[in-house]
């Protein structure tokens, strides 16, 4: 069954205040304040929206953390998988049951239980949705189409050396699972392109100890394995051989593919991805 694009055409208002209060960081704070520049354009305006979007990226992209950062953007909801299956695990449902038991049994989730995973979350969201991560192969797109449109596939780019530099500098706490990134990435553009900035540069998110969600006095972090030099280039090649087809797919069922190229950190970065997505389009 091909994929086919449509857009909802809603109207969507923004309430400058509703955005800052949703947002999760004082840096997204500070990039709203600098993509209107001034208090005049921090005023009520509209904008048509895509409301069902795929967000695909290499790992280490950030995709997680940008999809979050949308939602008090877009009004919908951020959907990952691995936090679909693991919710579900915990509601005790038949369907729980069932994920339980093929991942306490050492055996994989197959894509059509992923799909009746990501089936039953996407009932809750009549406003629209972020997918983050899926669909990863192209069986999964196929799944997906029978029950729904999808309106844009977002993919984040990022350049190899950089990203396998984020990827290394990963660290994660142990207790309270947030994810950091200890690299202080800054590297010349190559040559024959030109960008607005003299230098890519990524800055590193480090920790600060009173942060941590289980209220003890410092966080706990671990260089996770699958962030580790020998199994950078496995992962990579995966999201090659599965995610590439998936973007194809979409193409060639006309739906609008959006492409961003992760230039900077994310305060530089998130006003560039609300412009492709068409919020504040009107206030270039």
């Amino acid at each position: 069954m091909a994929a086919y694009s449509f857009m909802t055409n809603k109207m969507r208002f923004f309430n400058p205040r509703a955005v800052i209060s949703g947002c999760t960081s004082v840096r997204t704070i500070k990039a709203v304040v600098r993509h209107y520049s001034t208090a005049e354009r921090l005023q009520t305006h509209a904008t048509t929206v895509p409301a069902r979007i795929v967000l695909v990226g290499p790992p280490g992209s950030g995709k997680g953390s940008y999809a979050k950062e949308l939602v008090p953007y877009l009004g919908v909801k951020h959907l990952s998988p691995g936090d679909l299956l693991r919710a579900e695990i915990a509601s005790g449902t038949p369907l729980g049951n069932e994920v339980k038991d093929l991942v306490s049994s050492g055996r994989l989730v197959s894509d059509e239980v992923v799909a009746k995973v990501v089936n039953h979350a996407l009932e809750s969201c009549g406003n629209g949705f972020i997918l983050d991560g899926y669909p990863r192969n192209v069986e999964q797109a196929k799944l997906l189409s029978k029950v729904i449109g999808i309106d844009m596939v977002l993919r984040v780019k990022m350049r190899p050396d950089a990203l396998r530099a984020k990827l290394e500098g990963r660290r994660v706490c142990r207790k309270c699972g947030t994810s950091f990134n200890l690299a202080n990435v800054k590297l010349d553009h190559p040559t024959g392109h030109s960008y607005d900035s003299e230098f890519f540069h990524m800055p590193a998110m480090l920790p600060h100890n009173s942060d941590c969600t289980d209220q003890t006095d410092a966080h706990d972090l671990e260089h996770r394995a699958d962030d580790q030099s020998d199994v950078i280039d496995r992962r990579l090649e995966v999201y090659k051989t599965e995610t590439y087809p998936v973007i194809e797919y979409y193409r060639e069922g006309g739906c609008n593919i959006v492409d961003v190229d992760i230039e900077g950190g994310r305060s530089v970065m998130l006003p560039i991805i609300l412009r492709k997505v068409g919020v504040g389009a009107s206030h270039k």
